[in-house]
C-alpha cells in the first residue's frame, strides 16, 4: 500500500508539472503576442507622427505662401496721401487715396456676393460660326477695349471705404452719396480719392452716445482717358521741319475724368482735433 501511495503521489506531482509547464508556455505565448501588438502599435503611431509632421509643414508653407500673396496684393493696393494714420492731426484739405485695376475675376466675385449678374458686367459668350471651308466649327472673340465688360459702380465706391478703413481703423461711415458719370471697363487703371472738406468735433455724454470726430469728405474715382487730339508744329522759327516729313503730328491729350462723384461723412470714434 506504501508503495502504491508513493507511485500515486509521484504521478501527481508529475502531472502537476506538466501542468504548470504548459501554463507558463501559454502564458509566454500571450506575452510574446502582447509585445507584438505592441511593436505594431509603436510603428504606426510613428508612421502617424510622420504624416502629421509632413501635414503641418506643407500647411505651414501653404500658409506662408497666402499670406506672401496677400502682401502683395496689399502692397499694389497701397494709400498714398496726407491723411496720417490713426487720424492725429487730421486736418481740413488733406487728400487720401488708392490706386486700383479691377479683374474679371473681381467682377465675377462680386457679383456673385452681391447677386447682381447684369450682363453688361460679364463677357458675352463666344460667338460661333461654321466655316464652309472646314466642318469644326470657328470661334471669333472680340478684343476691343470698349467690348470689356463695365465694373459695378458700387464695387469701385469700395475704394472710399478702403481707404478710411485701412488708414483710420475704427471708422463708421455715416453718409455716402455717389454720382456715375463715366463707366470703368474691367482692367482700367483707376484711383480713388477724398478729400476732406469738414471737420466737426463731437462731445457727447450719455451711454451709447459717444463722441470722437465727423469728418466730411469729397469723394471721387478718377481714371486717365483721351479727350482731345492736340496738333504739334514741328516745324522750327527759320522755316525747317523737325520731321522731313511732316510739318505737324498729333499728339493725344490725356486727362482726368471722374468717373463717380459724391461726398461722404465718417464718423471717427474717441479721435480728438
Amino acid at each position: 500500500m506504501r508503495r502504491c501511495g508513493h507511485v500515486i503521489c509521484r504521478n501527481l506531482i508529475e502531472q502537476q508539472r506538466l501542468h504548470c509547464g504548459s501554463a507558463l508556455s501559454s502564458s509566454a505565448a500571450v506575452i510574446h503576442n502582447i509585445d507584438l501588438d505592441l511593436s505594431s502599435l509603436r510603428h504606426q503611431s510613428s508612421r502617424h507622427a510622420q504624416h502629421m509632421h509632413r501635414t503641418n509643414r506643407t500647411h505651414t508653407t501653404n500658409s506662408k505662401a497666402t499670406v506672401a500673396a496677400t502682401e502683395d496684393d496689399n502692397a499694389s493696393s497701397t494709400i498714398h496721401g496726407t491723411i496720417p494714420m490713426h487720424g492725429k492731426g487730421l486736418k481740413m484739405g488733406q487728400y487720401a487715396q488708392v490706386h486700383r485695376t479691377f479683374t474679371q475675376e473681381d467682377v465675377n466675385l462680386f457679383g456673385r456676393l452681391s447677386g447682381d449678374m447684369n450682363p453688361v458686367h460679364f463677357p458675352p459668350p463666344p460667338i460661333t460660326t461654321l466655316s464652309s471651308q472646314t466642318i469644326s466649327p470657328t470661334t471669333t472673340t472680340s478684343n476691343n477695349d470698349e467690348k470689356l465688360p463695365i465694373v459695378h459702380g458700387i464695387l469701385l465706391s469700395s475704394l472710399f471705404s478702403n481707404i478710411f478703413g485701412n488708414l483710420i481703423p475704427g471708422a463708421i461711415y455715416r453718409h455716402q452719396s455717389l454720382k456715375f458719370h463715366h463707366a470703368v471697363r474691367v482692367n482700367e487703371d483707376v484711383v480713388g480719392r477724398v478729400v476732406v472738406t469738414k471737420l466737426r468735433q463731437i462731445n457727447r455724454k450719455g451711454r451709447g452716445s459717444g463722441g470722437g470726430v465727423l469728418c466730411v469728405c469729397d469723394t471721387s474715382v478718377i481714371k486717365m482717358g483721351v479727350v482731345a487730339q492736340k496738333v504739334v508744329d514741328n516745324t522750327t522759327h527759320d522755316g525747317n521741319s523737325n520731321n522731313p516729313h511732316d510739318k505737324s503730328s498729333n499728339e493725344e491729350e490725356k486727362k482726368e475724368i471722374v468717373c463717380i462723384s459724391g461726398d461722404a461723412q465718417v464718423w471717427l470714434p474717441d479721435l480728438q482735433l
